[in-house]
């Protein structure tokens, strides 16, 4: 029974979960183009992966230290995760059937076609196993896995086959487990030549369709995908420390080492194939959810901006340029004659860039002092300009925010570099 004052506040991570389910609505809206709703349907998966590496991932810390303090709405951890997991059970089916009963057939109907094995013509076929030999081949690994060779450890968010198998000449033996990772580097959709319109396959198909060319003088029982959630959560005990720096990339090299918190696996898995991978894993039954549609959505992104289907997509919004930098007149010289508001992703970034480059180039500048939360690569304008400045015997100070979530590699990186040219 809740107290009064937990009943006026809500749960965290349930709130994130409804928040969540206002981005898979869009999705299921037929009113917004197709390939926008295909884009929030990646979206939609894109942070549940990341709401379990991060938020579910604290969690099962919490209980693991023995941690069963309730939060302000008066739930416990083991409280929260028996209602995340069935909440993201409903999610999930939800996504499932959007998936293959709405957006596969109205993608179908513009001329978008993503063939199961079942469908490729002898065609298609050759073109898969060439591609196959010469490009996916070479770079497998298939892993066998038994009492002397354990479970490997396998990369968080990658699309791995698992494979039950038997020798060919000893059928009645026990079956052995095996599996295969599906390259990360090649596209995840192989796109298929002489064909009307746009059609594809899923790499993981490409070398379902051919893995028993790895396992010779054994028969291949069964085979089905799955994918791990690693904990990826960082947890930083600064009090003392006097290298930051060193302790947070010690901290990000952990996260190769994490234990699974969730594994997605397909619905067709076997209980024996699913029961000996749960074994290998060491994943709690409430971390298991089958799913019926794609295991690794994040390659469809490649369809939603593809070229020659505009119609399909939002019509584009570009930034405005204000009319008060429309003239040829240094940027130094309108800000003085008064503030200058501009309302970002509308207004365009462009001025806040030149004017952090001019400040780098002009001579009568002294120090730059800036923020930075996240950075692009290496042709960010605004970093590039820094360093220049840093680099000429400006006096920069910058204080970037080393524990962006999943960029914290990225702006260590930067920080270092702006270290070395002078930066503070």
């Amino acid at each position: 029974m809740k107290s009064r004052g937990q009943q006026l506040f809500l749960n965290r991570e349930m709130s994130w979960l409804e928040f969540n389910r206002r981005v898979l609505e869009e999705a299921q809206d037929s009113t917004n183009p197709l390939l926008e709703r295909l884009r929030f349907y990646c979206i939609f998966h894109s942070n549940l992966d990341e709401f379990f590496m991060v938020r579910v991932a604290s969690l099962l810390r919490q209980i693991r230290e023995g941690d069963n303090k309730p939060d302000p709405s008066g739930l416990t951890p083991y409280n929260q995760l028996e209602l995340i997991h069935a909440r993201v059970r409903e999610l999930q089916e939800a996504s499932c059937a959007l998936y293959l009963d709405k957006l596969l057939p109205s993608l179908a109907k513009a001329n978008i076609r993503i063939l199961g094995l079942e469908e490729l013509n002898p065609s298609h076929q050759k073109y898969l196993d060439d591609y196959f030999d010469r490009e996916i081949n070479p770079i497998l690994t298939p892993v066998a896995i038994d009492q002397v060779r354990p479970f490997p450890r396998l990369i968080g968010l990658a699309f791995n086959l698992g494979v039950l198998l038997v020798p060919e000449k000893q059928p009645e033996s026990e079956r052995l487990l095996a599996v295969v990772q599906v390259p990360g580097r090649l596209p995840g959709l192989c796109r298929l030549p002489d064909s009307e319109g746009l059609e594809l396959c899923w790499l993981n198909d490409v070398v379902r369709r051919r893995l028993s060319t790895l396992f010779a003088g054994y028969r291949v029982l069964e085979v089905a995908g799955f994918r791990l959630a690693l904990d990826s959560e960082v947890e930083l005990d600064d009090e003392g420390q006097a290298d930051y720096v060193g302790m947070l990339e010690s901290e990000l090299k952990k996260r190769q080492r994490a234990k699974p918190i969730r594994v997605e696996y397909e619905a067709k898995m076997s209980a024996e194939l699913l029961n000996r991978i749960q074994q290998g894993l060491d994943v709690e039954a409430s971390g298991l959810i089958p799913v019926r549609g794609p295991l690794d959505p994040r390659a469809l992104l490649s369809v939603v901006d593809m070229p020659g289907f505009d119609k399909l997509r939002y019509s584009p919004q570009p930034p405005v340029l204000p009319t008060i930098f429309e003239q040829e007149r240094g940027i130094f010289d309108l800000i003085r004659e008064g503030d200058i508001l501009l309302h970002s992703p509308y207004d365009s970034f462009d001025p806040v860039a030149e004017f952090l480059q001019r400040a780098a180039e002009d001579p009568d500048v002294l120090a730059i002092k800036q923020t930075l939360y996240r950075a692009s690569g290496k042709g960010s304008t605004i970093l590039n300009a820094l360093l220049q400045a840093a680099e000429s015997g400006k006096q920069v100070t910058v204080l970037i925010e080393l524990t962006a979530r999943f960029d914290e590699e990225r702006n260590i990186t930067w920080a270092k570099d702006l270290e070395e040219a002078g930066a503070h």
